[in-house]
């Protein structure tokens, strides 16, 4: 019998079934990712005028300013709220307050010196290129990437560029968080590192040509310094180092003959910032990062898939004493949408009651708040903001926030607070910060603002509160 012949079947081009293969995998991908960070935003404590990345880990912050942009790059987990192998991911800004998720810049590699992640450290421009020095782990190399628009990025095959086993023998294990600068045509690096967690050692390198790298000496060693990301600049007529463990420290002094002398140091903030890190921009202005971690249990950081903020960025400058003035950047009051409270009065407490004001707030989790006060002269005064976080001063012990500081009576006082859900950032008079996390239930920020002093008197020259704008929108680029 005589069969007809079947049509043959359409040739099937190999390149376009592998696009479209490529195309259904990227589509599952952000279906995923849409569907992470919805349940990401519905979380009562994610903030809101804060930058966050997409749901995960992040920390460390890696700041550089080009071509009228701020870019912050940072450690990222990518969608795991958890500290694992580490990515470089960046965000960047015209306005210090707005930001855009860019793409991934740096991913650990199989079998390379970063295999295990790709640690902090910091961005300079040569040429027409921009350098990223890293730390790659495990064990801890300092290694480079190269790129041509701060976006796109390779990596110097020759990796790494200093390694683990130029680590003096006598310091500790860390050896990493590489920070760069030009100076009198010689490039140094310095590196993290310390005799113990609580006596820093930065160590200095240097370089003709940012590839081959000289151990030179440790650049300050002892207890103004820690032993994690490092970073040094001028400031005026003196040079201020940065370094972090537990807390970040300040150092202001001098640098001669490559050696940095000490002459005041402090501590940034004392509360949930960690890793401070510094850019220049085109105004000389020296404006300061952190990150911001998290205090509440693990199986609820898992549960909300997100971990970590990136603290509102900081002014900094020299006080007449020669300390580190630190406050918020001017552009913030672009964030305030209504002004909820103006007013100005005096509270007079007794030693067994107190003197105090109540205001209501609407939407008091998400709120600036600036007070000034003069003729201060209780024994104790302060806040108890919407949500039951106390902000307190103790002329008896000289504790502000519980920590140690002294106040002299009748001294001007000009505090501002900014609450943006489970994270708030407390600036008192540009020479004390403390980032607080707290987690209440959202119902909890019901409750009124309270003025209070107990046992004296205080004058509240202003009292302003505005309610703050989101910075985020549903997109799947990081905003929310």
């Amino acid at each position: 019998m005589a069969h007809k012949n079947k049509p043959s079947p359409k040739a099937v081009n190999p390149a376009n079934q592998q696009e479209k293969i490529l195309e259904d995998i990227l589509e599952v991908v952000l279906q995923e990712a849409r569907r992470r960070l919805l349940e990401a935003s519905r979380d009562p404590q994610r903030p809101r005028y804060h930058f966050l990345p997409p749901p995960g880990w992040m920390n460390d912050p890696i700041p550089y300013f080009y071509d009228g942009n701020y870019h912050v790059f940072f450690q990222y987990h990518p969608g795991l709220p958890f500290w694992g192998n580490m990515h470089w991911d960046h965000a960047v800004s015209k306005d210090l307050v707005y930001w855009e998720n860019l793409p991934i810049a740096l991913f650990p590699e199989r079998g390379k010196p970063d295999s295990e992640g790709c640690w902090t450290g910091s961005i300079i421009k040569r040429g027409n290129l921009f350098l990223a020095f890293y730390t790659g782990v495990y064990p801890q190399n300092q290694c480079l990437a190269l790129s041509k628009d701060l976006i796109r990025w390779k990596k110097y095959p020759q990796n790494p560029v200093i390694s683990y086993l130029q680590k003096p023998a006598e310091l500790n294990e860390t050896f990493r968080d590489p920070h760069v600068w030009q100076m009198d045509n010689q490039w140094y690096m310095l590196l993290g590192a310390g005799k113990s967690y609580l006596e820093g050692s930065p160590l200095l390198f240097a370089s003709t040509d940012l590839l081959k790298w000289e151990y030179l000496h440790p650049l300050y060693q002892g207890p103004a310094a820690g032993d994690e990301c490092p970073d040094f600049f001028p400031l005026g007529e003196k040079w201020v180092l940065l370094s972090s463990r537990k807390l970040t420290k300040w150092a202001v002094g001098n640098f001669k003959n490559l050696f940095f002398e000490p002459e005041t140091f402090g501590i940034v903030d004392y509360g949930s910032f960690y890793a401070g890190k510094t850019l220049l921009d085109n105004k000389n202005r020296r404006i300061l990062f952190g990150w911001i971690h998290e205090e509440r249990p693990v199986e609820e950081q898992l549960r909300s898939g997100w971990s970590g903020v990136l603290s509102l960025p900081r002014l900094i400058s020299l006080s007449p004493d020669g300390s580190l003035k630190i406050e918020p950047v001017p552009e913030l009051t672009q964030l305030r949408r209504e002004t909820l409270i103006k007013d100005y009065f005096e509270l007079k407490g007794f030693t067994d009651s107190s003197g105090f004001r109540e205001f209501e707030i609407p939407g008091g989790n998400q709120i600036e708040i600036e007070i000034i006060l003069s003729k201060v002269s209780a024994r104790e005064w302060g806040l108890i903001l919407p949500g039951g976080e106390s902000i307190i001063y103790d002329n008896e012990s000289k504790r502000f926030m519980n920590e140690n500081y002294r106040l002299p009576n009748n001294q001007r006082v000009n505090l501002r607070i900014f609450v943006d859900n489970s994270v708030i950032e407390v600036f008192l008079n540009g020479d004390f910060c403390k980032t607080v996390r707290h987690y209440p239930p959202l119902e909890a920020y019901s409750q009124p603002l309270r003025v209070f002093c107990r046992d004296g008197k205080i004058r509240v020259e202003k009292l302003n509160v505005w309610s703050m704008k989101s910075i985020h929108s549903h997109s799947i680029n990081g905003a929310e």
